[in-house]
């Protein structure tokens, strides 16, 4: 990392990471190279205070794979407030054993891309909020919590589906509660396996789960179900322990390829 990355802020004459907020093609990226592309400008450099917080206002839509990866920079926190679509990038704060919380303030969609959260080993809240009515998506990919040893805490907006990828929350020892407050939810293999302290899940309506999603759920007593039209699964549902027979299953159908999409517009046939 280069000096371009660092400016003296603070009383101490500490460096403190300093972070650009790009354009191009009127999309704003959030990164640590200045130097993104060559049609890239720079709209902004940011830092974070004093006591590691960095807070971000310029209505982004990307944060640049790997811009927080490995640490070393001090933050704590980071609050993302934006009136666009969020995407994080692939591994953008994988290995960060400093980041502690992560808000994110956004009206439609956050995509959360493969491993952008993977191995934050004191990563302890996650807090997706709107204050739009109609957010849409929350796609979380492969891996994107993936040990996170110390994830206590996640909240989403009320939404219209939520995509939960393979291994997703695989290995978050102390993640004790689930509510992934929308009317859809995909969940893929091993998407919760080894969250040994959880007790308590809950989905709305119509929920997709594939093989071996709570593997290693060894406090998992109580998966409650709002108003469900269908529990949709194939045999794994609960390996290797169908413990929770509290849980009624009508129908069952091939979820291997189904999208999101898809499943908002599946008809079960009738009880």
């Amino acid at each position: 990392m280069t000096d371009e990355n660092y400016i003296n802020l603070n009383q101490d004459n500490n460096r403190l990471p300093v972070f650009y907020v790009i354009e191009i093609d009127g999309r704003k990226i959030l990164s640590m190279f200045p130097h993104y592309s060559e049609d890239a400008n720079i709209i902004k450099r940011i830092s974070p205070d004093n006591n590691g917080v960095l807070v971000v206002n310029e209505n982004i839509s990307y944060i640049d794979d790997s811009t927080f990866s490995m640490g070393g920079l001090g933050i704590r926190k980071v609050v993302i407030n934006t009136n666009s679509p969020l995407e994080v990038g692939n591994s953008a704060f994988s290995d960060n054993d400093e980041i502690e919380s992560i808000e994110i303030n956004c009206p439609t969609e956050v995509i959360l891309d493969e491993n952008c959260f993977s191995e934050c080993s004191n990563l302890k809240s996650v807090t997706i909020n709107s204050k739009d009515d109609n957010f849409k998506t929350i796609k979380i990919k492969d891996k994107a919590f993936y040990n996170c040893t110390s994830l206590k805490n996640i909240s989403f907006p009320k939404s219209t589906s939520i995509h939960i990828g393979k291994l997703s929350f695989c290995g978050c020892s102390e993640l004790e509660k689930f509510d992934s407050n929308s009317r859809v939810a995909i969940l893929k293999d091993f998407s919760f396996k080894d969250c040994s302290k959880m007790h308590d899940i809950s989905f709305d309506k119509k929920i997709a789960v594939s093989d071996n999603s709570f593997t290693g759920c060894d406090s998992l007593g109580d998966i409650r179900i709002e108003s469900i039209d269908s529990i949709v699964r194939n045999s794994s549902f609960f390996a290797p322990q169908n413990k929770y027979n509290r849980i009624n299953i009508d129908q069952t159908i091939d979820i291997s390829n189904i999208t999101l999409s898809e499943l908002v517009n599946y008809e079960f046939s009738p009880n």
